[in-house]
This record gives structure tokens, sequence and C-alpha cells, in this order.
């Protein structure tokens, strides 16, 4: 399995090395823009000038680098003439937009600063500056009557020709249905109201036009919203309170059995030493408690476990039921026989009791060791889609260049 995995690892690299190799011959054959008659070629109008970095040779001197600015290719006057009369065709055709015509302008109408695919500019002026925005909509409050005719001059420039194209339009107002005209005069109403002066409160009709007029207070749902949040989130605490105590949970079974071969093996070494089992137990905890002291350990939950069993033996619980207790809270099956192996080295003597460990600490050993290669796969694993990932940036970055290039017409 782990052979399986380190190859897939190395074709997957292998493939991306490739790749990598590919897109960069391609991107370096592609940058090569000097002909072999020393001519650079010039992009199309409208696609603008670029830099070529080219080497100098003098005399068959040493070479010098050198930066040369590629104009972009120019129109005819022909050209530029056929595009300024495509540019007044679109003009004529789409400045009227959803209204009916020239004649009956009540909408929004079709300004654009660019023509012919942006190969012709076009400045706007209109008679009356105040009525059309830039954007095309129709101000009506700069209107004196229902209708106005506008002139329009728009100034049109293709590199060096230009053209003045003039024409008309009538911009008629909208006819306001009766629900508008009615709030039309209920905002003049109140906008009188409050220019009279000395006046401590602001007075809203409460009839307009034979209406009758009713007016409250928009009602808050703020404290609603806030009281269904708080709902929200008490209904999620528990199930928020669960999942942080699932992972404190595996976190410290995860710790106890990182732990478990190495107290195991300790037990074993003291025991053989001709050690009681609680004189290494008391000897195992007091070592700890030391180290704690000094600042020499962090705080190991066996070892805080062992604490709690050794302090229950000295208040006169017995050691079985303290061996017992200890097993149930550390609450994993490899515990709880260490538990059972000390309970019957109580009841039957150490006789097989450190055989029996020290077969325990080296079977632990090697799950442990078995864990952490594991462990090291699978985050070898994880790293491949980062891994593949900056593969991917590394090849755009490099390929966004060569693509701009090619459609500048580089080769």
């Amino acid at each position: 399995m782990k052979m399986q995995r380190q190859k897939k690892k190395m074709v997957l690299l292998s493939v991306g090395v490739l790749l990598l190799s590919a897109v960069l011959w391609w991107s370096e054959k592609n940058e090569t823009i000097l002909s072999e008659d020393a001519s650079l070629l010039r992009g199309e109008n409208g696609t603008g000038e670029y830099e070529a970095e080219l080497l100098l040779e003098i005399d068959e001197t040493e070479e010098t680098e050198w930066i040369v600015i590629v104009p972009e290719q120019r129109m005819t006057k022909k050209e530029e003439e056929a595009l300024l009369a495509g540019a007044i065709a679109e003009i004529e055709a789409e400045f009227a937009g959803k209204n009916e015509s020239l004649e009956n302008i009540k909408d929004k109408v079709n300004i654009r600063s660019g023509y012919q695919d942006g190969k012709v500019i076009a400045e706007w002026e209109f008679s009356n500056h105040g009525l059309i925005a830039e954007s095309g909509f129709i101000d009506e409050d700069a209107m004196e009557a229902e209708s106005e005719m506008v002139e329009a001059n728009v100034h049109l420039t293709c590199e060096d020709s230009n053209l003045i194209h003039e024409f008309y339009f009538i911009v008629c107002k909208k006819e306001k249905s009766e629900e508008e005209l009615f709030y039309e005069k209920l905002n003049q109403f109140i906008s009188e109201s409050g220019k009279t002066e000395g006046a401590e409160f602001l007075r809203l009709p409460t009839e307009l036009e034979g209406h009758s007029l009713i007016w409250k207070d928009k009602e808050s749902y703020l404290p609603l919203q806030v009281l269904i949040l708080g709902m929200v989130v008490v209904m999620l605490l528990p199930a928020l309170e669960a999942e942080r105590e699932k992972e404190v949970r595996k976190k410290r079974e995860e710790q106890l059995m990182r732990e478990y071969p190495e107290l195991v093996n300790k037990l074993a070494l003291l025991l053989g030493a001709g050690m009681t089992l609680q004189g290494a137990w008391r000897q195992v905890t007091t070592k700890y408690t030391e180290k704690r002291a000094n600042g020499q350990n962090e705080t190991s939950v066996v070892y805080e476990e062992m604490l709690i069993t050794q302090r229950e033996i000295e208040s006169g619980k017995g050691e079985v039921r303290a061996y017992e207790a200890f097993g149930e809270r550390c609450g994993l099956p490899k515990y709880r026989k260490l538990s059972s192996y000390l309970i019957q080295n109580m009841k039957k003597g150490n006789r097989g009791l450190c055989e029996l460990l020290e077969r325990e600490a080296a079977e632990s050993f090697a799950e442990r060791k078995n864990m952490a290669q594991q462990y090291g796969e699978e985050v070898g694993t994880k790293l491949l889609l980062p891994m593949l990932l900056m593969l991917g940036i590394v090849i755009f970055v490099i390929m966004v260049p060569a693509v701009i290039s090619f459609q500048l017409g580089v080769s």
C-alpha cells in the first residue's frame, strides 16, 4: 500500500514537471518576435503598442539589451473615412433606443463614447446641457415646456480624421398617472408646510383632494429579528457544545494512545527492578510531579489520572478499586486491559506481570509507529492538491503573457 502511494506521488510529480516544461518551451517559442530580416510585426490597429526586448550587437562587439517600442498599424485615409461613416450609421440606428422615434423621445437614449469597436471616439454636446445626462437619462425638471427640440453635436475622431455629426430630436414629457400626480402634489404640500415660519411641528395633511390620509409610525422589526437570532443561537448551542466536547474527547484519546507505550514500559522496567506495583506507581507519579513543578513537562492526561489513583490509594481506597477506577476514567480498551493486568498482579503476585507488560509495551510501540506512518502518508496525500493548485497558478502566470502576445499577432 505504501509503495503504491509513493508510485502515485512520483507519477503525479513527473506529469507536473513534464507539463511545466512543455508550457515553458511553448512560451519561449512563441516569444520569438524578431524575423530573419530584422523586422518586428506591428499589431493590428486598435491593439496598441508593445515593447520588444532585444539584444543589440554592433560590429560584433558585446551584446547590449535594447527595448524597442513597436507601434500599432496605422489606417489609410479611406479606412478612417469608412469607420467614421460606420459610426454615424451606428448612432442613427441606436440613439433612439426604446423610444418610438427621434420626434418623440421620452425614455433613455443610447449614448456611447466609442463606436466601430472602439476605433472611433465620440464626444457629445447638446443644446440643452442639463436635459440629457452622460448615461442617456432624461431630466424632465430641466424642461421648460411639455416638449423641447434638442440639437445634438457628435464630435467623431478616428486617428487623424475628424467629423462633426449633427442631428435634432424632440424630447417630450411622460404622461403621469393619477397616482403619480397625487404623490407629486402630496410632496409639494408637505414641502410648503415645512416653509412655515415659527412652527414647532410639521403638520402632515389628513385630507388631500378628497382622499383621507392616515399617518402611522413605521414598525421596527429589530426586536423580533434579535429574538429569532437569539433563539437560533440557543438551539445551536447544544450542538456546538457537543461538537466541542467531541473534539476535546478526541484529542484526549489521541494523547492517551500516544502515552500508553511509555507508561507500560516504565512500569515494566520498575517492576523488573524489584519494586512493588504500588512503589512503581508512586515512583512514576513523583517524577512527573517534580518535572511539572520545574516546568520541564507539559500536562499529561495519563499521569494526571495516575496522580488521582495515587491519592485515592493514600486516602484509604483499596488498590483494586483504585486501579479499576483508573481504567474506567481513561476509557480506552488498552487502559482497561492494563487495569486488569494490575488487578491480576494484586491477586497472583508479580510473577509473569513484567513479561506481560514488556510484550504489551512492544506491541504498543509498534502500533504507535504504524499510526505515525499512516498519519504521515495522509498528510502527504493531502498536500498533493495544494501542490497541483500551485502548479496550475504557475502555468497560468506563464500562459497569460504568451496568449496575450499571440493575440497581438506576435510570433
